[in-house]
C-alpha cells in the first residue's frame, strides 16, 4: 500500500460508465474501484460526474483550557457546549457550528461563547488558563445522515462522506461496511445511506 499525503486529485478516469482510475498531482492511477472520501470537499465530485453530491461544509471551532486540580472524569454536555477531559490534563470545550463556511479562521466571538459555555458547566473554569483554539470543517448532508455506498449509474465508484461531527468515531464501522459491500457486490444493506435518496 502506498499513501500520497497532500496530493490533489484532479478528476476520475472513465470508460463509458465505469470508473477505472484517478488523475492526481502525482500522476494517474488505475483502480478497480474508486472511493470518494474527501470530507467536506467531497462535493467537488459534482464536477466529475453528472450526479449532484450534496455535501455542505460546516465550520466548527473549539478551545482548550487548563486548570490544575480540575479535570472532569468524563465528557459533560450542556445546552450550549460540552467539555471533554484530555489525557494531558487540558479540557476541550466545543463546539460551534457555522453552516456553509470553509475558512479556517478562529473568531473572538466563538471563543467567548465557548468560554461562557464552559463556565456555565464548571464555574471554576473562570480561572482557567486559555491554552489554544482550533478550527475544522465537517461534511454535512441535507438530511444529516452520511452518504455511503455506490454512486448510481456508475460502476467502480462509491462514496463515503457526510458524517458531520461524528466522522472520526464512525469511520471504522462505515469503512468496514463499504469495503464489505464492494467486495460482495451487495449494496442492499447500505441502501438507506445511498446517494440516490437525494434524486428527485
Amino acid at each position: 500500500v502506498r499513501f500520497f499525503d497532500k496530493t490533489e486529485v484532479f478528476g476520475i478516469e472513465t470508460e463509458a460508465s465505469r470508473v477505472v482510475g484517478v488523475r492526481t498531482a502525482a500522476g494517474g492511477f488505475e483502480a478497480g474501484h474508486v472511493v470518494l472520501a474527501s470530507g467536506p470537499w467531497t462535493g467537488i465530485a459534482t464536477r466529475w460526474i453528472p450526479e449532484d453530491v450534496p455535501i455542505r461544509p460546516i465550520k466548527g471551532q473549539r478551545i482548550l483550557l487548563r486548570l490544575p486540580g480540575l479535570l472532569p472524569r468524563s465528557p459533560v454536555h450542556g445546552f450550549s457546549g460540552y467539555c471533554v477531559p484530555q489525557p494531558d490534563g487540558r479540557i476541550l470545550v466545543a463546539a460551534t457550528r457555522h453552516e456553509y463556511e470553509f475558512d479556517q479562521v478562529v473568531t473572538a466571538g466563538a471563543i467567548a461563547d465557548m468560554i461562557k459555555a464552559a463556565v456555565d458547566l464548571y464555574p471554576k473554569l473562570k480561572d482557567a488558563q486559555f491554552d489554544s483554539a482550533r478550527v475544522g470543517v465537517r461534511p454535512g448532508t441535507p438530511d444529516d445522515l452520511p452518504i455511503i455506498g455506490p454512486v448510481p449509474g456508475w460502476d467502480g465508484l462509491s462514496i463515503i462522506a457526510g458524517h458531520d461531527a461524528v466522522g472520526i468515531m464512525m469511520a471504522p464501522a462505515t469503512a468496514d461496511s463499504l469495503a464489505e459491500s464492494i467486495a460482495s457486490g451487495d449494496g442492499g444493506p447500505l441502501e438507506p445511506f445511498s446517494l440516490g435518496r437525494f434524486s428527485p
